[in-house]
């Protein structure tokens, strides 16, 4: 692929860049044969559920990636808090008991120098562990069990942990990650005690920093780091608030934590009756290179920022419904910008009527895509190019009614071709909360999905075991990579996944000519595109929504043109 950056002065004069991108060539594959996969294994826990959604690493060093993920029961001790599943046979490589739930996700850091990837991972209650990935066995924990009970230190649930800088000197990086939220506490009970925002010594546990939020409001929100300009100044967005307290969603300095106060941290939401739950998610909406933010408030509505000064790019507001689910990046426009996929629900909590997935155009906002795929739809989707075409799909794990009962079926959406397609058979139960999992776990080329569901097909919260599949699929990694391959990302960072380097050993390139506009407000400008190499036919798509070789009826302004 090769992208072409145009820009026409106002006067009529024609400015010219070209950048390359990634490049790859679309294959033809049709979504009608989509049966040709298969289950390799499935893994089965007994009386727990989950929350958590399975990462991966290599943790016995036998070249295939093992699935990681918390489970448990809601303040039941479990000897299933951390399980580990080898990634090749499906076996039991260990388990780690918790004293209340596990429902983070994992994150992966070798801190036992034996050249295997440690585990990280926190849940309810001040549970937070780290797990020699190798053996299973407890490098620490943050509160050991004793019959002090947590919240009367003001220790509640640990979130979603991110990998920050060494901050200590000891050679690991360490860890970031949120502390509140009192679950037990019931809607009309507003007085809560405030979360923090923490940072860990991977190596020991110890607390390095931490600070209150600055509103002392409550915290479920998973917080996420960014190096907006790549110069190594790291932010922190972060958030208070819940299903029924208000909150505001919060940027500040990583600097500023280490030094115990964020109390003058920028507000970039504010929720009046309902907070924010789902961690925010990382794009480029503008065009600009530089990581843009988008948020989705509990109480539906989505912002973009720019992430070049924090201004609001867009607002879009879903009346009637709610979210805890963290948005989806990916391209599924086919336009330049990134694209974002939402998941809400028409009610109020506990209680849902409907579900409903919508698409945004990253730029604008505007909704492109609206649909109703299964109920009790909480958990987000996966993204990916699976047809090769340049545009990304959604991979759901959905659940779909039947008499009194669900079942767990797969859906790809193809926004290409405006349709969605079944992937495989069904299962009994329900997956009401785990993203899947994509990617190649053995590098022989092709992808295989890892999904979770409970056993409990009737009372979907029933704590009666929960099943781990990995599935053998004949789709290829595009040469731009998974756009948004497991929960918060490919990277599990909440940022988009966009690979850029050689071009497969194309020789695919594009010149251009282009006479611009006769006069300010004209638009008679045109521009041309000449490809060579590569293979032909070659297909054009311009920034302006043309197609083809030449844009027409062009005014002053900036264009691209990508040509595949």
């Amino acid at each position: 692929m090769d992208a072409i950056k145009l820009h026409f002065t106002s006067f009529g004069k024609a400015q010219f860049s070209m950048k390359k991108f990634l490049l790859f060539f679309a294959t033809s594959l049709l979504f009608s044969s989509l049966h040709s996969q298969n289950l390799s294994w499935s893994h089965f826990t007994d009386s727990i559920v989950t929350f958590s959604s399975p990462r991966l690493a290599d943790l016995n060093a036998d070249g295939v990636m093992d699935v990681v993920m918390g489970g448990g029961v809601d303040n039941v001790p479990t000897n299933y808090g951390v399980i580990a599943i080898d990634g090749d046979s499906g076996h039991t490589l260990w388990n780690v008991g918790s004293q209340d739930e596990m429902f983070s996700c994992p994150i992966f850091q070798d801190v036992t120098g034996d050249g295997n990837p440690d585990v990280f991972i926190g849940g309810r209650n001040a549970e937070f562990k780290a797990i020699n990935g190798l053996t299973g066995a407890q490098l620490w924990e943050f509160f050991p069990t004793s019959s002090l009970v947590p919240s009367d230190s003001g220790w509640y649930n640990f979130y979603t942990p991110q990998w920050v800088p060494d901050q200590n000197g000891d050679g690991y990086m360490d860890i970031l990650v949120a502390n509140g939220g009192d679950h037990s506490k019931l809607p009309h009970q507003t007085q809560r005690d405030p979360g923090f925002m923490m940072i860990l010594d991977a190596a020991t546990g110890n607390i390095l920093a931490k600070a209150v939020t600055p509103d002392s409001g409550e915290t479920y929100l998973s917080p996420i780091l960014v190096d907006f300009y790549g110069d190594g100044t790291k932010m922190i967005v972060f958030g208070t608030g819940g299903e029924h307290i208000g909150g505001h969603l919060y940027i500040d300095s990583l600097s500023n934590l280490m030094n115990n106060d964020l109390s003058g941290a920028t507000t970039l939401m504010t929720g009046a009756n309902t907070g924010f739950v789902a961690p925010p998610a990382l794009g480029d909406f503008t065009l600009d290179s530089i990581p843009d933010l988008v948020a989705l408030s509990f109480s539906g509505v989505a912002t973009a920022f720019d992430g070049s000064d924090f201004s609001t790019i867009w607002t879009k507001t879903f009346p009637g419904k709610e979210s805890s689910t963290t948005p989806v990046i990916g391209n599924f426009t086919g336009g330049f910008e990134s694209d974002v996929f939402l998941t809400l629900n028409r009610g109020l909590t506990p209680t849902y009527f409907d579900h409903y997935q919508y698409m945004l155009d990253g730029a604008s906002g505007n909704i492109v895509f609206k649909d109703s795929i299964g109920d009790l739809e909480f958990a987000p989707p996966v993204a990916n190019d699976f047809d090769l075409n340049g545009r990304d799909e959604l991979f759901f794990s959905v659940n779909i009614k039947v008499g009194a009962g669900y079942r767990n079926e797969f859906r790809i959406v193809d926004f290409t071709n405006n349709f969605t397609s079944n992937f495989m058979g069904f299962y009994t139960g329900t997956n009401l909360t785990s993203s899947p999992w994509i990617g190649d776990m053995d590098g022989d080329g092709s992808l295989e999905i890892i999904n979770v569901r409970r056993k409990a097909n009737i009372v979907p919260i029933a704590a009666i075991g929960i099943f781990v599949q990995r599935i053998n699929t004949f789709f290829s990694e595009p040469a731009t990579g998974i756009a948004w391959g497991h929960y918060m990302g490919t990277n599990s960072d909440g940022h988009f996944n966009r690979k850029g380097g050689p071009c497969l050993g194309s020789t695919l390139s594009s010149g251009f000519a282009a006479t611009g506009p006769t006069c300010n407000f004209e638009n008679n400008g045109f521009a041309d595109v000449f490809a060579t190499g590569g293979t032909a036919p070659y297909v054009v798509n311009w920034s302006s929504g043309a197609t083809g070789t030449r844009a027409d009826s062009l005014t002053a302004g900036t264009y691209y043109a990508r040509t595949t």
